[in-house]
């Protein structure tokens, strides 16, 4: 669970709504440190076809609360994970982390 100014968002949730967009592939949310909200939500996304934050935020605007939608997303090529296959979201904070 991500705590955003005392705020339990469920890091799932996000990623189901950036999967249900047909530019995503793959997508996971995760926390990172914030001095105002105590942990902020970034996401990372494996994009499929050319897309933008601005329109990934613009589509998780239209499906969820102001405080879900992610601050910050990142492009990459790959989500860490483990070997079972679970996407390790600590691993993401670390490298996102400013």
């Amino acid at each position: 669970m991500i705590n955003r100014g005392g705020e339990k968002i469920s890091p799932t949730e996000i990623d189901a709504v950036l999967l249900g967009h047909p530019a995503v592939a793959l997508a996971a949310s995760f926390a990172v440190r914030d001095p105002i909200y105590g942990e902020e939500i970034q996401a990372a996304v494996v994009p499929r076809a050319d897309v933008t934050a601005a329109e990934l935020q613009a589509y998780c605007r239209s499906r969820l609360s102001a405080f879900e939608i992610p601050k910050v997303i990142h492009f990459v090529t790959e989500l860490p994970q483990n070997s079972t296959g679970m996407v390790e979201r600590h691993r993401l904070t670390a490298l996102f982390s400013s």
